[in-house]
């Protein structure tokens, strides 16, 4: 009994001995006998380079319209694939061809930085592949290029609506002939997002169909002597082309600038075929001076040939607007050469021309650089917030707005138009189709009497940020 109460004693004097040393104690709760198992998870990945389309902003008062110009040869509708892959086998083996994008995803975000809209567009190209075909896709751009804008048979469709605190555009684009080819293997929708705007395939496309139809001609159209790489017409050329706005019924015409012989061959024909002429005295960066040289030409022509030919002469084109030049040079180049063209014999009108904006928010320039009227270059293009058909009503507005400027001065269209061709910008669509009803409409609203840019395209031209420069011409609207 001795025994037992001493071997307790002795346990519970181990155990709380035990219990206040710092001996390590392992608790066993159940012993694993089965095999070792490894379980190995294999995944893939790849590397996706975005290129990224240049981003446009137009400024516009208060609010900041932003849209992404997608080039023409660019798939919009190519979403990016992830192939993720669990276990030793593939989940997915597909590879997608050279030129198209799998997808295993109905949609896709893809954010792009935003580039300034007056950057040079250069080509670039991009592949996209992982380490391993076997257990991922392939994918592949032979070259993907931003270029000039695409044919008049192949433009690029879609519409938009601005962003701004209060408006959101939405663009959705397809392409508007069987000979462009966009595919992805299960694309149902791809936004591509920049700062505040996206582009949505679309369907459905509309294009114009060149067979002509504007409801008159306009008093006059601008014309330039250069061929499509940028030389000079010859002077057997330049009379063809002044013969075939004359057959059109047009008698006036625009011309900007006094190099690639336009003394030598455009007023000589122009006088023959009975044509009048607004001859230009083109101001560049270099500023107002840039023009003695071709006012002394001008004088020398007159004093020999006459000056029956001119229907009036505008100093500099959009020199304010395009920073050429100050207010105040634009006004005494203005005085000066109107002073010689009076000493040399001229009795007719010297103007400038302008976007609107520049007689709104400099409107001494109506009032003291002793123009005879004022001449406004409006063009709806740039508006973006209104159709082709609203083209006629903007430019009557824009009208008002230089009468409201200038008071009594009488206002005339030195130029305005529309593109057949180019990016889709807000809700402007380039087209033929477009451009017949934007010209008809302002035909009709301005009574006719504006001058058309241009009477041919002028594929001489840089494309511009919007891909349209090159495509003003309407002769294809009244064959």
């Amino acid at each position: 009994m001795i025994n037992t109460i001493q071997l307790l004693a002795s346990l519970a004097f181990l155990r709380s001995l035990a219990t206040a040393l710092p001996v390590k104690r392992e608790v066993v709760t159940r012993w694993h006998t089965a095999p070792t198992h490894t379980n190995t998870d294999v995944y893939s990945t790849t590397t996706r380079i975005h290129v990224a389309p240049t981003v446009a902003y137009v400024v516009d008062g208060d609010v900041t319209y932003t849209t992404t110009l997608v080039p023409p040869d660019v798939d919009p509708t190519a979403e990016p694939s992830t192939s993720t892959m669990y276990g030793a086998a593939p989940t997915s083996t597909a590879q997608a061809p050279t030129g198209t994008v799998g997808s295993t995803s109905n949609s896709a975000s893809w954010s792009s930085p935003v580039f300034s809209s007056s950057s040079q567009v250069t080509s670039s190209s991009s592949q996209w592949s992982s380490p391993s075909p076997a257990t991922s896709n392939e994918w592949s751009s032979v070259s993907t290029q931003w270029p000039s804008p695409v044919s008049a048979s192949s433009s690029i469709q879609g519409t938009s609506s601005p962003t701004s605190s209060s408006q959101e555009w939405t663009t959705t684009l397809s392409p508007s002939s069987s000979s462009d080819s966009w595919s992805s293997t299960s694309a149902s929708s791809t936004i591509w997002t920049s700062s505040s705007s996206s582009f949505t395939p679309s369907s459905s496309s509309s294009s114009g169909s060149g067979t002509g139809g504007l409801v008159s001609v306009p008093t006059a159209v601008s014309y330039t002597p250069y061929n499509d790489d940028s030389t000079c017409k010859s002077s057997d050329q330049v009379n063809d082309d002044l013969q075939k706005i004359q057959s059109k019924g047009i008698y006036r015409i625009r011309v900007y600038g006094a190099d690639c012989g336009a003394f030598e061959n455009i007023l000589p024909a122009a006088s023959r075929l009975g044509l009048k002429v607004n001859q230009g005295l083109w101001i560049d960066q270099s500023g107002v001076n840039s023009i003695d040289s071709a006012v002394q030409s001008l004088i020398q022509y007159g004093t020999q040939n006459g000056w029956d030919v001119f229907d009036f002469i505008t100093v500099g084109n959009e020199a304010i607007n395009s920073g050429f030049c100050s207010v105040g040079d634009l006004i005494s180049k203005i005085q000066s050469v109107k002073a010689q063209l009076n000493n040399a014999g001229y009795q007719g009108s010297v103007i400038t021309s302008e976007p609107p904006v520049s007689f709104e928010n400099n409107p001494e320039l109506c009032t003291e650089s002793g123009i005879d009227f004022v001449g406004v270059n409006p063009h709806s293009f740039f508006d973006f917030g209104i159709g082709a058909a609203d083209a006629g009503e903007f430019v009557k507005g824009q009208v008002q707005l230089a009468q409201n400027a200038c008071g009594n001065m009488k206002i005339f269209v030195t130029e305005t138009g529309y593109p057949s061709n180019g990016y889709i910008i807000g809700q402007e669509e380039p087209s033929e189709e477009n451009q017949r009803i934007a010209i008809n409409s302002i035909l009709e609203e301005m009574n006719d009497d504006v001058t058309i840019l241009s009477f041919f395209d002028d594929k001489w031209k840089n494309p511009g940020p919007y891909g349209i420069e090159q495509w003003f011409g309407i002769e294809r609207q009244l064959d």
